[in-house]
């Protein structure tokens, strides 16, 4: 699986997801707790999503 991240001004970052099983990558994100919002599949493999950008480290340090 691989993150990029992008800031808004908003205070919600986008991050584009790529795994072969989301699913399983958005239930863990979500038992952490860190709200996402606008899931959109992009491609086979690849989905974006918003965060608030206050949980960008916890993120982060989830997929290290």
């Amino acid at each position: 699986m691989n993150l990029e991240f992008w800031k808004s001004l908003s205070g919600m970052l986008t991050v584009e997801m790529t795994s072969a099983v989301p699913e399983d990558t958005l239930a863990a994100i979500t038992k952490a707790q860190i709200p996402v919002s606008h899931v959109v599949q992009i491609s086979e493999l690849k989905y974006r999503l918003e965060i608030p950008r206050r949980d960008y480290k916890q993120l982060s340090s989830m997929m290290n």
